[in-house]
């Protein structure tokens, strides 16, 4: 088993480039992406041991950088790419509202709560 789980990242591509040669087989299966991406955040979430927390409290420089580039770089750099390839407003509008919004599930609630 621990050589699957080393190779996790190898399979990870494999599986993805699979997909998108050829979609047709995986698509009866796109009912499974939000099952198996809670199962991966479970299990990600149950090999973190204190030690982890207390790594990421001692480095508060860093979490302050990824706050910054997640919500102000981000944004910025969704507007300027959108205005810069002089998108419709309805196309530019949506690329500024994924540029704004942060990461997975983060997104998705943003997005809900805005309409």
């Amino acid at each position: 088993m621990d050589r699957v789980t080393r190779l996790f990242p190898l399979w990870a591509v494999l599986i993805s480039t699979a997909a998108v040669v050829y979609p047709a087989p995986l698509i009866p299966l796109k009912w499974a992406i939000v099952p198996l991406l809670g199962v991966v955040m479970f299990g990600m979430g149950v090999t973190l041991t204190p030690s982890d927390f207390t790594a990421i409290m001692k480095r508060p420089v860093v979490i302050a950088l990824g706050v910054v580039l997640q919500f102000l770089l981000m944004p910025l750099i969704g507007w300027l790419l959108t205005d810069a390839a002089s998108f419709p407003a309805v196309t530019a509008g949506g690329g500024r509202r994924v540029g704004g919004r942060g990461a997975g599930r983060d997104r998705l609630q943003c997005d809900h709560l805005s309409g």
